[in-house]
């Protein structure tokens, strides 16, 4: 088990423990107890699709994680906005292990919308709109490179 995998695991455990206790609202897990429910979400009509850093440090970097293995391309950042789902608060903070890699962005729809986006090596992402709404994204299904094994 890989120390990203053990992470994923004991965060599971804990929220499954807080609760049992009846101290946390239990995060809506599909699958299996790793995996949060995506909520479908409407297909964006991209006018533009634009990297600023195809990999940096996440906040959850440490030295000893090497991002040069994560590095995304445009095509590739289309197919994760094209499948990801959106997900609650809840289970991005319980199920969803923030990256110590990430990739960052801007994108503008056809209707003239803006957002800044972020996506991490273990599937998750945000996308920031410019009238303040913010989505939380996971792709369960974004399973090939540049993303970390499940």
């Amino acid at each position: 088990m890989s120390s990203f995998q053990f992470l994923r695991w004991l965060m599971t455990c804990l929220c499954l423990c807080m609760s049992a206790a009846g101290r946390a609202a239990p995060a809506q897990i599909c699958g299996d107890e790793f995996t949060p429910c995506e909520q479908p979400r409407p297909s964006l009509r991209l006018r533009s699709l634009q990297i600023d850093q195809a990999s940096a440090h996440g906040v959850s970097w440490t030295e000893a994680d090497d991002c040069s293995r994560f590095r995304i391309t445009l095509a590739q950042t289309h197919h994760y906005l094209s499948r990801a789902g959106t997900i609650t608060e809840n289970a991005r903070h319980h199920i969803v292990i923030d990256s110590p890699c990430i990739a960052t962005g801007r994108l503008t729809l056809k209707n003239g919308l803006t957002a800044r986006w972020t996506i991490g090596e273990a599937r998750e992402g945000e996308l920031r709109w410019n009238d303040g709404r913010v989505e939380l994204l996971y792709c369960s299904r974004c399973t090939t490179p540049p993303f970390a094994p499940q």
